[in-house]
């Protein structure tokens, strides 16, 4: 996935994530 979405349920986190 390309999608900047949480991989937490913390805000803060909410980086780029692709896994």
């Amino acid at each position: 996935m390309s999608t900047c979405i949480p991989k937490y349920q913390i805000p803060y986190i909410s980086t780029s994530v692709i896994d």
